[in-house]
């Protein structure tokens, strides 16, 4: 059976269900869900706080598996609208209410982005024609996770042996990888190092979501790396509002 992997696993269920998690800690490596949804179409949505107030959700599926739509909804009212009795752990709404008490200075940082090309570049740039792909599709990708008007975007399609993109501030942002020839691992780091690191098997796609909580914006850093992809394939988007 496939395992997701934030250096922990977690199986997909065929039926909708909720799995309460235990405390967060401040080591991304080891950080835990404090609240999970298997859904019914296979996929994992995963909710974390990696430190107070550092609040993000994560999902992963199978390629050509949506991703779910959050609408604009907060950590908890999507739970509340997924899970089967709708009733929130205690962990989940005590974290939102820590995120919500999250204030910075009205400031905005400069803007500042930078994305990566490696030398073995991107067979695809979005808009061209696509291929026929082994494990993940594309156009399927491109359609789910590089389309919208994000502030800033990056989408990278069939591209080759990792990749990274690091934004100096920003509100809301969105890391998504699939992997179409062998595994890989994605890792997001916010603001002072906060974030994740999950194992993405071949033919499996994770995306990572975060939006501050902030009255006047938090101007946080972020910084997505795709590891472990030495002659491996993949798509990666990111897509960031400020």
């Amino acid at each position: 059976m496939v395992m997701y992997a934030l250096r922990l696993s977690f199986a997909p269920a065929l039926l909708a269900l909720v799995l309460p998690m235990g405390c967060a800690t401040d080591d991304i490596d080891s950080t835990a869900p404090i609240a999970a949804i298997a859904l019914t179409n296979g996929n994992q949505l995963e909710f974390y706080e990696p430190s107070p107030g550092w609040l993000f959700v994560s999902e992963a599926g199978t390629a050509g598996a949506a991703p779910t739509a959050h609408n604009g909804r907060t950590p908890v009212e999507l739970y509340r609208d997924l899970a089967p009795d709708g009733e929130v752990p205690e962990a989940l709404v005590a974290a939102e209410a820590r995120l919500q008490a999250r204030r910075a200075d009205p400031t905005p940082a400069p803007f500042v982005a930078q994305g990566t090309i490696t030398p073995k570049t991107a067979e695809v740039a979005p808009g061209a024609n696509f291929i026929d792909n082994q494990s993940c599709d594309d156009q399927w990708f491109s359609n789910k996770f590089c389309g919208g008007s994000p502030d800033w975007q990056m989408c990278l399609l069939n591209h080759w042996n990792g990749a990274w993109a690091q934004l100096s501030s920003v509100d809301h942002v969105d890391h998504a990888v699939c992997a179409d020839i062998g595994a890989i691992t994605l890792k997001v780091q916010m603001g002072d190092g906060t974030g994740g690191i999950w194992d993405v098997p071949e033919g499996h796609w994770r995306s990572f979501s975060w939006q501050d909580g902030c009255l006047f914006g938090c101007n946080t850093s972020t910084r997505g790396d795709v590891l472990n992809a030495s002659n491996n394939r993949f798509h990666y988007a990111v897509n960031a509002w400020f």
